[in-house]
């Protein structure tokens, strides 16, 4: 099928427009010098063992970077420099991980969260990095820890700080106000999060989808493929039903609440972007309530309310949870969790 996706310029009467479509300066970050053949070594490796690049690319190289220069790696002995400019050391490190070769080989192995709070997470998690500067604030510092963790064990993408940390804090903030809820890495807001729904049961292209200027794309490529006739409205529906079932997982099997998740995010607000913003708890939580009464969750819980469950065929789901005590206004409601 030929689409014709991306021939429909962008409308300039839109007000945000203008701001959507600007260039915008990031950080300068002071890694290693750029080097394309190094780059596709590292990446051709990782592609061949069969491991996560952005542990490696995005974690933990940056990690042994910053480390390296604040001096935290004085005691930590990988049999070799650290000098993740080097594509020796890289081969050489990818080797030790793959076959966990030494204590150092196995511990990376388990992925840099776990081996970050093994090592202990105040000196090689939370160490300020001193050498990230401002493109638009000339000669303003801008710290951050050594650490990209972000939320359930991922590192930073789309934040405004580490990887991809040019974005302005428009986009940015939904994008982690939708990893919040997830248990990885996931797209932004609710437009894009059900859209993300549907690139998953649709298996669609993630660099093509969503298509702003032709909103009705998923529902048209699934009643080509499938001879069905699903309106845009019954397929975003769909994906409403998939989030908030996925939403009732979390919740019955892993006690997920409106505390944990915010816990789990609000601490790298508190580091400036590229442009120095940062979000206040309370700016934080101001948006929070936003998205929850979009989603029609309950406010203090995050829990959607029996009446979205019903709204998208999920009343069994509803009945499950409340015998739980997992269900707002439940009179049995357990939030210790």
């Amino acid at each position: 099928m030929q689409s014709n996706a991306g021939t429909v310029p962008p409308n300039f009467d839109d007000p945000a427009a203008e701001v959507l479509f600007e260039r915008h300066q990031g950080d300068t970050v002071n890694f290693w010098d750029a080097d394309y053949e190094r780059g596709a070594v590292i990446n051709d490796l990782c592609n061949q063992y069969g491991i996560n690049k952005w542990d490696i690319i995005v974690w933990l190289m940056p990690w042994l970077v910053m480390g390296k220069k604040e001096g935290v790696f004085n005691d930590l002995n990988l049999g070799m420099e650290i000098d993740p400019d080097s594509e020796d050391f890289m081969k050489d490190l990818l080797d030790m991980i793959v076959y966990r070769k030494g204590y150092y080989g196995n511990l990376f192995a388990e992925g840099m969260l776990r081996a970050i709070r093994e090592l202990g997470e105040d000196k090689y998690g939370a160490t300020l990095y001193r050498g990230r500067t401002s493109n638009r604030l000339p000669g303003k510092r801008l710290d951050i820890p050594i650490s990209f963790a972000s939320s359930w064990g991922y590192s930073y993408h789309w934040h405004g700080r580490g990887f991809q940390g040019s974005i302005d804090i428009a986009a940015w903030l939904p994008a982690i106000l939708a990893l919040m809820t997830s248990t990885r890495d996931s797209q932004c807001a609710i437009m894009n999060e059900n859209n993300a729904e549907l690139k998953e049961a649709l298996t669609s292209c993630d660099w093509q989808l969503p298509d702003l200027y032709r909103s009705g794309i998923e529902s048209e490529i699934f009643n080509m493929a499938t001879g069905l006739n699903l309106s845009e409205t019954d397929i975003n529906n769909a994906a409403e039903r998939i989030k908030n079932l996925f939403r009732a997982i979390l919740i019955r099997n892993y006690g997920r609440t409106r505390e944990i998740e915010v816990r789990e995010v609000l601490p790298m607000l508190t580091y400036p972007d590229a442009d120095g913003k940062t979000v206040s708890e309370e700016e934080y939580n101001y948006l929070v309530d936003n998205y929850y009464k979009i989603r029609g969750w309950d406010l203090k819980t995050g829990w959607p309310t029996r009446e979205t469950y019903e709204r998208y065929g999920l009343k069994e789901i509803a009945d499950e949870l409340e015998a739980l005590g997992k269900l707002p206004g439940s009179t049995s409601a357990d939030l210790s969790v």
